[in-house]
């Protein structure tokens, strides 16, 4: 878990004391995985019908050595062993493999597997109690998943939800349960009223950190099924392509803005911010589906929100440039992005794409220009692309020839 330092725990394991404890905990251990292992191995050797009475009393062996262990008594030993270290695989799939043991049609009958009478409330105790001791427990929340597949009820998947919230308070980072919790979120059926609490979930826990890149992560999965909660199932594409927009202004505008302007050195919202400028940009074949005049509206939307960006960015630059000259800033890590790195490759990127919209939507007048030439109304945008270039080439030097190369990229047509 975040905040956890690796030498104070290794510094404990020196203890003799400690180091004694571990030692008969381990001898314990090996001997639960060898009687785990051997019974596992009679179980699965044992032929599908019980022994006769002349099997057993055969001289193959006595009665108690032909007479297979039950799945029970597997699905115990993985228990115990397990709640004392949920992170090995090989036990969840023997558990697992017991399970199925259990369901399988039996050799009488021609009934089908019946996964209602799996316990299923036993197996989400069993992974709640393994991730409280280890919350990231790859093997633990796999499990999960795999027993939240035998049960259709809302009431016990939206109880997830509420274990993803616990355990979110506990570490805000955990992306394994940042995953668990998109996951359960596909399994519901009403989702319009649902990804809309997600929505919120992620604003929330985006306000309270704005570092938190799983959650960023999360909305940036968020956001075409929220656009499908805002649209009719007749809306045209015009509408759709519309909507677009607008949510990617309402991201810019409610979230990012917050967050670059509180923290300008923080990589994880630039990150989310070049997401939403990709997802927000026309498509190329947008313009062979739509009208003229209708694709010519969605690109007036996309670049007045870029030219938003940009005026934005360089009030941000502004601002941030009257702190350093007045000492503000002194005390900033420059390998985290002081100076305002982000913020440039982030004017940079804005001011990229107006180039590339304006390019790839001027043809009558890109017809009339030679190679290497640039439409009118650019000029003013390629210097201020070059000037943040040559910005971050004294910022972050050792990037020197990749800016270099983006600069020679700006005029290719």
């Amino acid at each position: 878990m975040h905040g956890q330092k690796r030498s104070e725990y290794k510094s404990r394991l020196l203890h003799p004391e400690t180091a004694s404890k571990l030692a008969l905990k381990a001898q314990q251990w090996n001997a639960l995985s060898h009687e785990l292992l051997t019974q596992r191995r009679r179980l699965l050797s044992a032929p599908p019908s019980p022994p006769s009475a002349d099997d057993v009393g055969s001289g193959n062996g006595d009665g108690a050595a032909a007479t297979p262990p039950s799945p029970e008594i597997l699905l115990t030993l993985t228990e115990k062993m397990l709640t004392v270290n949920p992170d090995p695989s090989h036990l969840w799939n023997i558990r697992r493999e017991m399970l199925l043991y259990l369901i399988q049609p039996s050799s009488t009958a021609n009934a089908s597997p019946s996964p209602s009478s799996l316990d299923i409330q036993a197996e989400l105790k069993l992974t709640a109690h393994c991730l409280q001791r280890n919350p990231k427990s790859y093997a633990s929340w796999f499990h999960r998943k795999w027993s939240i597949y035998f049960t259709d009820a809302n009431t016990m998947l939206r109880s997830e939800l509420d274990l993803c919230a616990q355990f979110l308070q506990m570490d805000e980072r955990n992306f394994h349960c940042w995953n668990y919790r998109r996951f359960v979120v596909a399994l519901l059926a009403e989702l319009e009223e649902l990804v809309t609490n997600e929505w919120d979930f992620t604003t929330s826990k985006i306000q309270d950190n704005f570092s938190n890149g799983s959650a960023f992560h999360y909305r940036s999965k968020l956001l075409s099924l929220i656009l499908e909660t805002r649209l009719d199932t007749s809306s045209s594409l015009k509408e759709r392509h519309d909507g677009i927009q607008s949510m990617a202004r309402e991201e810019w505008e409610h979230i990012l803005m917050d967050a670059v302007f509180t923290e300008p050195d923080d990589q994880t919202p630039w990150w989310y911010h070049r997401f939403v400028v990709a997802w927000a940009t026309p498509p190329i074949d947008l313009k062979n589906n739509l009208a003229e005049d209708e694709y010519q509206e969605i690109v007036e939307e996309y670049e007045d929100l870029l030219f938003e960006m940009r005026g934005s960015l360089q009030e941000l630059l502004e601002v941030e440039k009257e702190n350093e000259m007045s000492g503000n800033v002194d005390t900033r890590d420059e390998s985290k992005g002081a100076k305002c790195k982000w913020a440039y490759l982030g004017l940079h990127l804005v001011i990229s794409s107006l180039l590339k919209s304006q390019r790839d939507n001027s043809d009558d007048k890109r017809r009339n220009l030679g190679e290497g030439m640039l439409p009118d109304g650019t000029c003013n945008l390629v210097e201020e692309a070059i000037d943040c270039l040559k910005e971050l080439e004294k910022i972050d030097t050792s990037r020197k020839e990749r800016y270099n190369m983006l600069a020679t990229e700006i005029f290719r047509v």
